[in-house]
This record gives C-alpha cells, structure tokens and sequence, in this order.
C-alpha cells in the first residue's frame, strides 16, 4: 500500500482530452447519488481534468440540485508533490462557477513508521494569500493526523478567513 492516501475512490475525477468520457460518468454518479441534500465532493485529480469536467457541470446545471464542493490539492503540503496547479484551477473553476465551495488543500505524505512534519507557517500563509481574493465560501481539507503539530497554524489560517 502506498504512503500517500489517494481520494476515496467515488470522490476522484480522471480522465485527460484523449478521453473526454471519464469525468462525465463519475459527475454523474456524484451529481445523481441518491441523498441529493449531500454536497457532491468533486476532485480532479490533474488540470487537464479541470476544464472538461467544468464544461459537463455546465452543461448539466439545470439538473443540479445540491451544493456542489470542488476540491483540490493546489498546493504542496507536508511530503506531497502539487497536482493542480492552484491559479489555472481557480481561474477555470470560478470562471464557471464563482458560487461553488472551493475546498482548497495541499497534498500531504504521511508514513506511520516515521515522524512526520506538519503544516508550516509557510504554507498556511501561502493558502491565506491565494484564499483573500476569493470571494465564494472555502473549506481547507487537512491530513487529520497532522492536525495536532500544526494548531497555531491552521488556527491562524481559519482566524484570518472570514468564511
């Protein structure tokens, strides 16, 4: 089993412009789940898979019915390597949807046989310097098992947010 904990396995997109199919069935699957009160947690997992997802979601806003949480790991956290590359997701996701709950995180490592560092002062200004221009609701996913090392942190960062 890998070290880095990947997305729980009905809450990743995939897919890339060879295959423009793939996001569409997991949208639909969030989209259409059966507790329609429920957010429908969205992650693309690269950029590519960015655009193709948001032009499906616009496509299907009529049938939407639910709040809808686009997430993604936009920048490096504690052992991880970014993914999404957070101004293009932003631009792209806001330019469709800048009433969407951005949930913004960093992508984090964590190994059980280790100790491992927790969020530095670094990054959570990092995320409140990206975050202050936003205008639309923000939740910070974090590694929970980092939590404890990093409370000044992360308190800090939900202080200075005004969401």
């Amino acid at each position: 089993m890998s070290a880095e904990s990947p997305a729980a396995p009905d809450t990743t997109l995939s897919g890339t412009s060879e295959h423009p199919l793939r996001p569409a069935a997991t949208l639909h699957s969030f989209l259409f789940q059966p507790r329609p009160w429920d957010p429908a947690p969205l992650q693309p997992v690269s950029l590519d898979a960015v655009l193709p997802s948001m032009k499906i979601l616009d496509a299907m806003k009529d049938k939407i019915h639910q709040p809808v949480w686009i997430n993604a790991d936009i920048l490096h956290g504690p052992g991880g390597n970014v993914r999404v590359e957070a101004t293009e997701f932003l631009k792209t996701v806001t330019s469709f949807f800048p009433d969407f709950t951005l949930s913004l995180g960093w992508t984090t490592v964590w190994y059980p046989d280790r100790r491992n560092e927790g969020y530095s002062w670094e990054m959570v200004r990092e995320m409140e310097k990206i975050c202050k221009g936003l205008s639309q609701p923000v939740t910070f996913p974090v590694r929970a098992v980092l939590v404890r090392q990093s409370w000044p942190q992360l308190q800090w960062l939900l202080q200075t947010s005004d969401r």
